[in-house]
C-alpha cells in the first residue's frame, strides 16, 4: 500500500518516479510493484522506472542470492556463469532442488522464451531470470521442456509450442545456471 517494505532488515523503497509509471499493457502491475521496486532499490547510481529499461533492470546472480537470504531462505546455492553456458548436469541439479522443495530460479537467455528464437544462441546481452514451477523434463537426453514463471508475463512453458520440441543442446546454449534456496 505504501510502495515500500523491509526485507530482512533492508529497507526497500523505489525511486519516486517509479510510482507514476503507467505499465498497463507492458507488465503485470503486481510484478512491477514488487519486483520492479526491489530492483529499483538496489540501483545506487541509475534509477529504474521503466519496464523496458533492460540495463538498469539487470540483476546479477549474487544479488538474487542476497535477496533470498534476506527473505529468510537457507542453504542458498548459486551455480551460474555470466558468460559461459552451464551444462546438463547443472540443469538436472536445478530440477532436483526444485523437486526437493527449493525455490529455484534459472538464468537463461530471454530469446528462449519465444518460439521464433528459442533455438538460437542469444549472446551475452540477453540474460533473464525465470522461476522454475515444475520439474524439468528431459526426454532421451535429446529434448527438454519446463514450466516457468517470468516476471511481467506470468506462467508459461518452454518451448511455447508443445508440438515443436526444443533440443536439449539448443536449451543448454542459452542456459547459464541457477540460484536456489530452501524456504524457512
Amino acid at each position: 500500500e505504501l510502495g515500500k517494505a523491509v526485507l530482512g532488515g533492508k529497507r526497500i523503497e523505489p525511486h519516486p518516479y517509479m510510482k507514476a509509471v503507467d505499465v498497463s499493457g507492458k507488465i503485470d502491475q503486481a510484478d512491477w510493484m514488487t519486483l520492479g521496486r526491489l530492483r529499483s532499490s538496489e540501483n545506487y547510481y541509475t534509477a529504474y522506472w521503466s519496464p523496458s529499461d533492460d540495463l538498469t533492470a539487470a540483476t546479477e546472480p549474487g544479488k538474487i542470492s542476497d535477496w533470498l537470504e534476506l527473505a529468510g531462505y537457507s542453504d542458498v546455492r548459486q551455480e551460474t556463469n555470466l558468460i559461459r553456458d552451464k551444462g546438463g548436469n547443472n540443469l538436472r541439479e536445478a530440477s532436483r532442488l526444485y523437486a526437493a522443495g527449493y525455490l529455484t530460479l534459472l538464468f537463461i537467455d530471454a530469446g528462449m522464451l519465444y518460439k521464433a528464437t528459442q533455438s538460437k544462441d542469444s549472446g551475452i546481452g540477453d540474460r533473464h531470470w525465470v522461476v522454475l514451477t515444475d520439474k524439468v523434463q528431459i526426454a532421451n537426453d535429446k529434448s527438454v521442456s519446463l514450466k516457468i514463471y517470468t516476471w511481467g508475463d506470468g506462467k508459461r512453458t518452454v518451448p511455447q509450442d508443445p508440438n515443436v520440441p526444443l533440443a536439449l543442446s539448443d536449451f543448454l546454449q542459452n542456459y547459464h545456471g541457477f540460484v536456489a534456496g530452501r524456504p524457512w
